[in-house]
């Protein structure tokens, strides 16, 4: 399922991986299956958490 996050959604996210992000949260989008969460941060950060292991790129 592919969803924009809200801003309540977006604050939890924030306080969730905070230590993976290098920038200020403003546009979050989330797309999970199969156990896969991938959000895609300000357009071009993408973090991947699957079930605890969590991957970051910048995709710029």
């Amino acid at each position: 399922m592919l969803k924009k996050l809200n801003e309540v959604e977006i604050e939890n996210f924030t306080k969730r991986y905070s230590n993976y992000l290098k920038e200020d949260v403003q546009d979050v989008n989330c797309l999970e299956m199969f156990g896969l969460k991938t959000f895609l941060v300000n357009g071009h950060y993408l973090i991947a958490d699957n079930n605890g292991n969590i991957g970051t790129t910048d995709l710029s």
